[in-house]
């Protein structure tokens, strides 16, 4: 009920409130439904808003009602850094990425973090720094795992109708396509799910969607 208590907060309007949630997903979804339901000409401007308050510490598996807790859980290779754990070491099987590739994503997000304000930790983090925090799940240190944060961001969407008429036109972000796409049943137990075939899938549907065709997605223009 995230969208009825944010119009509770900001005063009632009588407007459809839609909830979104589809795991890393869920803004890119609500995004995308704001979008479609503007093409379908039911709404001329729709506000598309994130936001998510956390607890400290690590996330793991809540008992629901008399379900029992898997041994997954109470061992702990259901809390996220174990389970990118495993799909960090499959890609190491398969691609032969090191670890200290791994760090340098880290090094990277920890340094971007000094030029916003509002982050809660700027601070650089070295190379050497991040290989030798304390380790959760290995290869993961401390320092390569997300930290708990609050936060929010909205998106005014409108047709171009409506933008023309309220002066936004020349300030807009023209949306030329949006794509969803998901794996494809097959039986067998993935470590490293093939996220190669799902992006290549939601990206030429894209491309399409755009007019862009398969020779827009070969040369990486935008759509």
């Amino acid at each position: 009920m995230t969208g009825q208590r944010t119009l509770q907060l900001i005063g009632q309007t009588g407007i459809p409130v839609v909830n979104c949630t589809n795991a890393c997903a869920t803004g890119a979804t609500a995004f995308r439904e704001g979008w479609t339901s503007i093409k379908a000409g039911l709404f001329d401007t729709v506000l598309c808003v994130g936001v998510e308050k956390m607890a400290a510490g690590m996330i793991v598996k809540k008992k629901v009602g008399n379900e029992p807790l898997p041994a997954e859980g109470l061992i702990g290779s259901e809390t996220m850094p174990a389970v990118f754990s495993m799909v960090g070491l499959e890609h190491v099987r398969r691609y032969g990425t090191t670890i200290e590739q791994f760090a340098k994503v880290s090094v990277k997000n920890h340094h971007h973090s000094t030029f916003n304000p509002k982050s809660m930790y700027q601070k650089e983090t070295p190379l050497q720094e991040v290989l030798g925090a304390e380790m959760i799940a290995y290869p993961n240190t401390k320092l390569m795992c997300s930290v708990n944060v609050d936060g929010a961001a909205a998106a005014v969407l409108m047709s171009e109708k409506r933008a023309r008429e309220s002066g936004l036109l020349d300030r807009a972000v023209r949306v030329r396509a949006s794509a969803l796409a998901s794996d494809a049943w097959t039986e067998r137990n993935q470590v490293m799910q093939d996220v190669n075939t799902v992006s290549r899938q939601a990206a030429a549907s894209a491309y399409e969607m755009a007019g862009l065709g398969s020779a827009g997605f070969a040369t990486g223009r935008t759509a």
